[in-house]
């Protein structure tokens, strides 16, 4: 199918172009790519491996290019990682493509099926109707893991933090960096067994829950400035913050910003587990 259409934007899959509401999207061949490739699986979540191992074969630096494409396109969608309307991360499951997708067969949109791997029927109405359920385990396994924010386990300590949301200030490069290190360093914490991550809103009625906090800046145009603060609670005291300074005009920020997770998650853990 040459064109697909979802919320405000048309894909070709034979040029491989966007376009959005104000005309062409500049996005890179292989972020397009990415796209389409998550399109292809909708409804079900896509694992990092999947998408490295397929879009990126032979490179060594898959993750970092990987975070990068997701970064660019989520800015080409104007989506929100905390409120996606188009790719949904989910932790350890990787990404989902969630909008409906329309083809152009007639004059008008006609809906798309889902792929053949995505089960239908009443599969879907069950699964929300164990949501409740599923909800009410989740809070009771969160208030569990974050009494006392420190708890022990077979004898090694254990911790429970949480991300706030990203705050981007001064300009949209600010606010694409930080939402760029958020996602990074959620999926670098997730690969950390012993940190127990908790949603925003299971967090805020729990005390003794640490909280991550990114902040970024520009600075004249000239400079970003990352900030970077662990607290022991929301209202909590300092535990742990870092200031990283980048020139606005990085040609690559995708390595900084895989190299700036890693410090953000393994400080994170020798704070909290030591």
């Amino acid at each position: 199918m040459a064109e697909l259409f979802f919320g405000e934007y048309r894909l070709d899959t034979k040029t491989l172009t966007l376009a959005g509401p104000e005309g062409p999207v500049e996005c890179r061949a292989m972020t397009l790519q990415l796209l389409l490739f998550l399109i292809e699986r909708r409804n079900r979540f896509v694992s990092r491996e999947e998408l490295i191992d397929n879009l990126w074969p032979a490179s060594a630096k898959g993750a970092s290019s990987l975070n990068q494409c997701i970064s660019e396109l989520r800015r080409s969608l104007r989506d929100k990682a905390r409120k996606p309307n188009y790719i949904e991360t989910r932790v350890k499951l990787g990404y989902r493509f969630i909008a409906p997708i329309f083809h152009k067969p007639t004059e008008r949109l006609e809906p798309l099926p889902p792929p053949p791997e995505v089960e239908t029927g009443n599969s879907t109405s069950s699964t929300w109707r164990r949501w409740p359920i599923l909800l009410l385990v989740l809070g009771l396994a969160a208030a569990v893991g974050v009494a006392g924010v420190l708890v022990h386990s077979k004898g090694r300590r254990s911790a429970a933090v949480t991300l706030a949301a990203p705050i981007g200030e001064d300009g949209p490069l600010a606010s694409s960096l930080a939402e760029a290190v958020h996602e990074a360093v959620l999926l670098e914490l997730a690969q950390i067994d012993r940190l127990n991550l908790v949603g925003w809103l299971e967090a805020s009625d729990l005390p003794g829950t640490a909280v991550l906090e990114i902040r970024c800046r520009s600075v004249h145009e000239v400079r970003t400035e990352l900030t970077v603060v662990l607290r022991q609670s929301a209202q909590g005291g300092r535990l742990w913050g870092w200031t990283w300074v980048l020139p606005a005009n990085m040609p690559d920020l995708s390595e900084s910003v895989a190299e700036i997770a890693a410090v953000i998650a393994a400080e994170t853990a020798d704070v909290l587990l030591r």
